[in-house]
Formats: structure tokens, sequence, C-alpha cells
């Protein structure tokens, strides 16, 4: 992605203007990611050559927070305004998952919930803000078989 470089007058690789302000700040600070609300730029590695921008600079805050340009950290979701970039909802997210759908919040209420392509399981998770901030499994019933996630109802029964 290219930027205004307002040093230069042009448009410069977003990576360019990266590592000049991981300089001028002396490796000591982190900067936001271009798209991503829950990723950031990792300054503090030195050792890296200045012209590159990489995988080894790139971190993710840990789910469910997000990277806040105003106390360069990563904060609360709820603290943290993304602007224009991504502001990503689910843990899949966050990292890869075999099934992106499978913990998803994504148009549930608050509460626990079924699991999107699990239903009939024991799995279900707990949701917030259409966040997951859960995911659990039904006990054993009383005969040593797993209990079933009602959707309907939204409880485990046998």
């Amino acid at each position: 992605m290219k930027v205004f470089d307002p040093e230069t007058g042009k448009c410069v690789m977003y990576h360019e203007i990266v590592m000049r302000m991981c300089h001028w700040t002396g490796y000591n600070y982190d900067l936001p990611h271009f798209e991503d609300c829950h990723r950031y730029y990792d300054c503090t590695n030195s050792s890296k050559k200045a012209d590159t921008i990489d995988d080894d600079y790139i971190r993710t805050c840990k789910y469910p927070q997000l990277f806040s340009v105003r106390t360069g950290k990563c904060e609360d979701y709820e603290e943290v305004d993304c602007d224009t970039r991504k502001e990503p909802v689910t843990p899949c997210e966050y990292m890869k998952c075999e099934d992106p759908n499978l913990a998803s919040c994504e148009g549930f209420p608050d509460g626990d919930n079924v699991c999107r392509t699990k239903e009939g399981s024991p799995y279900y998770v707990t949701c917030r803000d259409e966040r997951t901030v859960g995911k659990h499994m039904c006990p054993l019933d009383n005969r040593g078989l797993y209990m079933q996630f009602a959707p309907g109802v939204r409880r485990c029964l046998p």
C-alpha cells in the first residue's frame, strides 16, 4: 500500500514510512498497522534492516483487544477507536482458523449461543457485543453422556 509522504512530497510504500518512524523513535515504540485494528508494528527490534518491514515486525493483540493509536498499546476493544482500520470481532480474524465460523458471535445476542457449525453438539460460545468471549462444552449428564447445547433455550440439555 502506498501513502503520501509529506517529507518527500511523493507516494511511497507504507513500510518506508513505518521504518522511518521507527528510526525517529529510537526503536522503542509501537505503531498502528495501516489496515488492521488488532495489529501493530513493533519498532523495538533494532537488529532488523532499516529498509524492510516484514512479519518479524508485525504483532497481534490478544483477542479481543485492539491497538490504540492514542495510547500506543493493546487495549480493551471498548476503549479503542479504530477509525478506518478494520475492526475484527471473532477469534478467527485474529488468527488463521480451520473453520472461521466455528466460534463466531456475529449476529448473536449477548450470552450463551450455539456454535454455528456444530449445532446438535455439546459446543457453545459466550458472546458480548458480537464478540466471542468464551468457548465451552456442555457437561456430562448422569448417564455419562455429553449434554447438548439447545439453541432455542440457549443452554445445555440432556
